[in-house]
């Protein structure tokens, strides 16, 4: 028996949607506790933690010379006073965040010490976590040098290999899927197995870093549930936590978008769980009285499985609402699947639309679909009474004027929208944009454009036009150029009164606690963007009463 604890730790959460239980952390934990390990979740992202790296009056503060710097960027003539003011306090916050690292990583490293923690896993994610967790196992590792650190997560599914030729903070990073190759870890902790023998994993061997193979977790249904216990996941106490759930009933995704991370981190095949073990677990949810609100995890659930878990859902008598990724290729798709999915308690669905443009679909985004499914399909969704969401990359490789009009076409014209998400295009090593570049018109501006990626964080906080620039072109654009472009294009549609960057779960929480979405999204942004933590709160015990069984 080893004892064990597992780090998060995202930086500033930016959206009311980013408190949600973590169901990654759940799971690993839930998995140690199976192997007979003890284990703590101490996960960052809760509306206590989070408020630290923004005090109130200096949000207040952001928050007002923002509002100028806009006002002044749509006059046609920004204000260079009010930019070198909101660059001191961006300078501010980033000491602060680095105290506070700092500090985190100090009570982490007594509580190891105090409590003889044998293992330590890091949940890494881009932008400020990656940096944070460095500092925090860094802080571990100087008053307990023989603890054994291994990181996983988001960042290392973008960036692999990288994370090792840039710091020593972690024994080794694990790619792909965590769940059984956890126990594994724990048992080189123990001295029982080398890095060299466990799936998953990048290691330092000398002056080389070697690479296992990927194992993928078979047997979906032989995962234990995942442990939202308070005393193990101690943020779930109180209203720290959003208290809606992420159901793992599939993983894998059999298509190859250029841009997307899911074949590569949960591999082509898809493996899905049985409807109803999937319901098991939601009615469990249920029972315990944790949620009775949920969205299923799967990166592209099979359309059949939505509807077995939705027949298994009703078979129960189950009142639940719940959320999920929604496919948009196939002609077996019928009016009356998303009548059914109404009727078991789906509010919303999510689809990854990405683009207007037949051309740009086929050659950028190799999607594979069609642009009159995408009507047919959205059309049937909302006749069904589900609130449909749906994402936009913008500027895609090889957009032009043509391709944004047939964009605005559709979002305006053609289908309708509870709100629209947009990205812009993002570089992964291991995907078609990732290893070729070039090839879709994508230029790096730096030697090692994924070295220098690995470090890029966004600032939401600020008008993007004061982030630091993307260190790429995108069809011959500078990040200024294609970030103005995008957020043109963005404004277009609030005008014509479409919701944008409002997800499928703020959609469908709107509608659990009687709040219009746009009133959620904007209440949450503002009082998240000034630090107001009181407000925040509020919202989310709110949140949660609504979500109670």
């Amino acid at each position: 028996m080893a004892n064990c604890i597992l780090v998060s730790d995202p930086g500033y959460v930016v959206s009311i949607c980013n408190f949600a239980a973590d169901n990654g952390l759940a799971n690993l934990a839930g998995s140690l506790m199976n192997a007979g390990h003890n284990v703590r979740i101490f996960d960052y992202a809760n509306a206590e933690d989070s408020f630290k790296l923004l005090p109130n009056n200096l949000g207040v503060e952001i928050g007002a010379l923002n509002r100028r710097y806009v006002e002044s960027m749509i006059k046609g003539a920004p204000d260079a006073s009010l930019e070198r003011e909101i660059r001191r306090l961006m300078d501010e916050l980033e000491i602060i965040r680095k105290d506070i690292a700092k500090a985190r990583g100090e009570e982490l490293s007594d509580y190891v010490r105090e409590n003889k923690v044998d293992f330590v896993g890091f949940k890494l994610w881009t932008g400020e976590g990656f940096d944070n967790s460095i500092i925090e196992a860094e802080e571990i590792r100087r008053s307990n040098p023989n603890i054994k650190i291994i990181g996983g997560g988001p960042h290392v599914a973008w960036f692999e290999e990288k994370i090792l030729e840039y710091t020593n903070a972690f024994d080794a990073v694990s790619y792909g899927e965590g769940e059984e190759v956890i126990r594994m870890y724990v048992d080189y902790t123990l001295g029982k197995l080398r890095l060299g023998d466990i799936p998953n994993t990048l290691y330092r061997d000398q002056d080389r870093i070697r690479r296992t193979e990927q194992r993928l977790v078979q047997d979906l249904d032989a995962e234990v549930h995942p442990v939202y216990s308070p005393s193990i996941y101690l943020a779930m106490d109180n209203n720290k936590k959003l208290k809606m759930i992420l159901v793992d009933e599939s993983r894998g995704c059999p298509y190859s978008c250029n841009f997307c991370i899911h074949p590569l981190k949960s591999g082509k095949i898809q493996r899905s769980r049985n409807p109803a073990k999937v319901v098991d677990f939601i009615e469990y949810l249920v029972d315990d009285g944790i949620t009775k609100v949920f969205r299923l995890a799967g990166s592209n659930t099979p359309h059949k499985l939505k509807l077995e878990i939705a027949d298994e859902i009703m078979n129960r008598g189950l009142d639940v609402v719940y959320t999920a990724f929604s496919d948009l290729r196939g002609k077996a798709i019928k009016p009356e699947d998303f009548k059914k999915l109404y009727a078991s308690g789906c509010y919303s669905l999510f689809f990854g639309i990405e683009s207007g443009s037949q051309e740009l679909l086929d050659k950028a985004v190799n999607k594979k679909v069609k642009i009159e499914d995408i009507v047919r399909i959205i059309r049937d969704c909302n006749d069904a009474g589900v609130e449909a969401v749906g994402s936009i990359i913008y500027p895609l490789p090889g957009e032009t004027e043509k391709t944004r009009k047939e964009t605005e076409d559709l979002i305006l014209n053609k289908i309708k929208l509870a709100s629209v998400c947009f990205s812009f295009p993002g570089l992964v090593k291991g995907t078609r944009w990732g290893r070729n570049p070039e090839k879709f018109g994508i230029e790096s501006e730096v030697s090692d454009l994924f070295m220098e990626l690995m470090h890029y964080k966004i600032k939401l906080l600020f008008p993007p036009t004061l982030w630091q620039p993307l260190p790429y072109k995108i069809n011959g654009k500078r990040f200024d150029e294609y970030a103005k472009d995008a957020e043109s294009l963005l404004n277009k549609f609030e005008r014509a009164g479409i919701l944008t960057n409002a997800p499928d779960e703020m959609v469908m929480i709107a509608h659990l606690i009687g709040m219009n979405p746009r009133e959620l999204r904007d209440r949450t942004r503002r009082a998240i963007a000034t630090g107001d933590k009181a407000e925040v709160q509020d919202l989310i015990g709110k949140m949660n009463r609504c979500m109670k069984p």
